[in-house]
Order: C-alpha cells, then sequence, then structure tokens
C-alpha cells in the first residue's frame, strides 16, 4: 500500500451504515448499494434511470449481506427521506436464496455489469477514441456479436458448474475467481477450455464424493438444467467486461482506457432497455412511499 493510500480514510462496516445520517436534506432518495468501489457508476446509473428524482445519494456498505442488514435492521427513517436497497441478482433466483424486504431490490440479471454491457456502447466508445475512422469498420473490428458467440458456449458451462458448486457447498471457488484462471497466457481475451473442463471435472468430482451424482451421465443433467437458457443473464458480467477489454485493446481500439473506465463510459452510453424492468418497480415504490408519507402528512394536520 502506497502513503496515498494509507492517507485516505476508510468506513467501518458501522460507518457505512450509518453515513446517510449526514446527508438529511429536505428531501430525496438513498440508495445503498454493495461495491464500496463502485459510487461513481451507481450514482451515474441511479441518475440516468430516475430523472425525476431531485436528490439521489449512494451509499456503498461492502458487500451483499451488510445490505441485506441494513435493510433489516429497522434503522429509523427520515421525513421526506426514502431508501432504496440495490443488490446483484448472482445466482440468488436459482438458490432460493431471494430476500423479500420491504424496500430492496434485485437487479434483473447476474450483477450490475451486465445491464451496461451492451455492443452498440462499446462501439460508442471506440468511435470516441478514433473519430476519424469509419463507424463501419470499428464495428467490424469490434466484432461484438462474433466475440460473443465464441464466449457464451464456455462460459455458460463454466458458471453452471459454478452455480452447482455453490449449491451443493462443495468449498470449491466459483464466481469469485479471476478471470486469468480460464483465459490462454499471452491471448487474454481468448478463454481456456481445458481450463475450464478441468474445472467442470473438479465439481463432478466433489459431488461424486458426497453421492450427489453417480456418474457423468447424471451430472452432465444437472449441468444442463442449472440455467433455464444459455445466456448473458447468468454469467458474471465482470467476466464479459474483462474479455471484451482485453479485445479492445488487442485490436487497438481503446489506447488510454483502464478496464473500469470502459464499464464506466457504457454506462453512461447504453441505452438503459436493461434497467426497464428495475426502475418500474423502484418508480412503483416510490410512489406508493410518497403517497403514504403525504396520507401521514394530512392525518397529522387533520
Amino acid at each position: 500500500m502506497s502513503d496515498l493510500d494509507s492517507a485516505v480514510p476508510a468506513y467501518s462496516s458501522d460507518g457505512l451504515a450509518v453515513r446517510d445520517l449526514f446527508f438529511v436534506g429536505s428531501s430525496g432518495v438513498h440508495f445503498f448499494v454493495e461495491d464500496e468501489g463502485q459510487e461513481n457508476l451507481y450514482s451515474l446509473l441511479m441518475r440516468r434511470c430516475f430523472p425525476q428524482l431531485s436528490s439521489i445519494e449512494i451509499f456503498p456498505q461492502g458487500g451483499k449481506s451488510a445490505v441485506i442488514k441494513h435493510a433489516t435492521s429497522g434503522y429509523k427513517g427520515f421525513p421526506n427521506i426514502r431508501r432504496i436497497y440495490l443488490l446483484d441478482r448472482d445466482f440468488d433466483d436459482l438458490l432460493g436464496d431471494i430476500r423479500e424486504v420491504e424496500g430492496l431490490f434485485y437487479f434483473d440479471q447476474y450483477c450490475v455489469e451486465n445491464l451496461v454491457f451492451d455492443g452498440q456502447a462499446l462501439l460508442e466508445v471506440c468511435i470516441q477514441e478514433s473519430p476519424r475512422e469509419s463507424r463501419a469498420s470499428l464495428k467490424d473490428r469490434l466484432g461484438f456479436a462474433e466475440s460473443l458467440e465464441c464466449w457464451i458456449p464456455s462460459l455458460d458451462r463454466l458458471h453452471r458448474a459454478f452455480l452447482l458448486a455453490q449449491k451443493f457447498e462443495l468449498g470449491i471457488k466459483n464466481t469469485s475467481s479471476p478471470l486469468e484462471d480460464y483465459v490462454c497466457g499471452e491471448l487474454r481475451s481468448v478463454l481456456n477450455s481445458l481450463s475450464i473442463e478441468a474445472y467442470v471435472d473438479r465439481v463432478y468430482g466433489a459431488m461424486v464424493a458426497l453421492g450427489v451424482v453417480n456418474d457423468k451421465v447424471e451430472f452432465s443433467e444437472m449441468l444442463n438444467d442449472a440455467f433455464p437458457e444459455v445466456s448473458t443473464k447468468y454469467i458474471n458480467g465482470k467476466y464479459l467486461f474483462g474479455l471484451s477489454y482485453r479485445h479492445m485493446k488487442r485490436a487497438r481500439l481503446v489506447k488510454n482506457v483502464s478496464a473500469d473506465s470502459l464499464i464506466y463510459r457504457s454506462a453512461q452510453l447504453c441505452n438503459l432497455e436493461s434497467f426497464e424492468g428495475f426502475v418500474n418497480e423502484v418508480s412503483a415504490y416510490l410512489s406508493m412511499e410518497r403517497r403514504s408519507l403525504e396520507r401521514r402528512d394530512e392525518a397529522r394536520f387533520a
């Protein structure tokens, strides 16, 4: 850690939980999110998703369990302040771990990065980087659809194994594994099928040892049934962005753009279609909360 890093103040878990006490204004919506390092990303997205809100504040909590704890701890609210809790879906719906808590909402896909992973947005980043090159040429070099066609079958198989590792508590590292574990050396935008199959075999061996399956036939059936469909919805969006970023660097489509910046710029440029269901749910909840506050005020002054 550098001297600069050590000089930056960090919040304790209790400190993160009460930060919004210091942001009480006349009105507003406070969004509680998982990732401490993504405050700017969420701020951008919530302002794009809810332009009608006059005041938005983002409060990272340092993990999913911390967000749930805050949502269920009975923290007292303030007049005209509404709290919204946001969670990545991960595999929670497939594992039956969705929490039903007032004011708590899940994104419709694996994580927030999935929702901003958009081919047109990535193309716009390329155009910003090389504005003199034709859109058609950049689109061809980006090859978004072609890249996905190569990546999705392997990523889908890997993530099905990740799900089984979680479902049966195999004690095998899964979705927290770095993307580097599954790419081909210097060709870091190319998935290594041997590494992926080695992981799948490891999960199979652990399931046999636990008596969950007896043979490869039963295991293959479980893999096939793990997800209802082959879709980026069930794939870690950080993997998708990681592969795309490395491909774009290798193709010299981006120069001085970091991986985090690519995600942020995609959030600026994506069309927000993937957020539609989430926005409708939160908007309906906020409208209900507003009506409840109005009725409470009317009763108080009646």
